[in-house]
């Protein structure tokens, strides 16, 4: 035999132990995450397709799609956190080809609110905006409050309700939590740093929303039709008024 196919043969051989040896460290850290799932009562699921397609908004991009390949929804986590049913999952998609292809990873954190809301958008400022145009999010919205306009970004398909949620106590609440984004689209709040899935992470997140959905005025509930007093979930003041 001669030295190219000896050659060509050794490279496969390689690749393939690279790739099997990535398989299993894939396998090991579902088994992982699985069994940390079974102490916190949740569900774990390997991967879950459609899970690409129900968000626009964050790193979702529907309208920029087209430039995107091998989109990923893997180790798939859902429950209940005070109540409120969640779905946590690890997000990829690759971006370019040859020396320019480029893979992302986002940890997705979903949070089921009572009713659909307008779409809002807060990001830490200075991070590339991912807001999609084609759901028709305004430009940017200042609030009354210079430090939180120099920290974030806002923007939202209905100015009144992005003031009404984010009243001068939910400012100062956001300035005081870690700079992360979070965007609510239909009946779900969402967060998506890049980074990889982990479980004590999710349990943060999920921590900051409920923190976020406490500061929804009971007004802005009841204007769509939700009463959270009759249901017991929700903040039962205006937190503009709680002292």
């Amino acid at each position: 035999m001669s030295g190219e196919p000896v050659l060509f043969l050794g490279f496969l051989a390689l690749g393939i132990t690279v790739v099997a040896f990535f398989a299993y460290l894939e396998r090991r850290r579902g088994q992982a995450l699985r069994a940390g799932c079974a102490r916190r009562g949740w569900s774990y699921r390997a991967e879950d397709r459609s899970l690409v397609a129900q968000w626009e908004l964050g790193p979702f991009e529907a309208g920029n799609s087209w430039s995107r390949s091998g989109q990923r929804a893997r180790h798939i986590v859902s429950g209940e956190f005070e109540g409120r049913p969640f779905v946590a999952f690890e997000y990829s998609y690759t971006e370019g080809s040859g020396k320019n292809r480029t893979t992302h990873t986002y940890s997705v954190c979903a949070l089921d609110l009572p009713v659909p809301l307008p779409s809002l958008t807060i990001e830490p400022e200075g991070w590339l905006s991912r807001v999609a145009d084609a759901v028709g999010l305004t430009d940017e919205v200042d609030v009354e409050s210079a430090e939180f306009n120099d920290a974030f970004s806002v923007r939202a398909t209905n100015r009144k309700f992005a003031y009404d949620v984010l009243h001068p106590r939910h400012l100062e609440l956001l300035l005081r939590s870690p700079r992360t984004g979070w965007w609510i689209e239909g009946a779900t709040i969402v967060a998506a740093p890049e980074r990889s899935l982990d479980l004590d992470e999710v349990m943060g997140a999920l921590t900051h929303l409920t923190q976020v959905v406490a500061q929804v005025p009971t007004f802005v509930w009841l204007d769509r039709g939700y009463d959270p007093e009759a249901i017991g979930n929700d903040p039962t003041t205006d937190p503009r008024s709680t002292p």
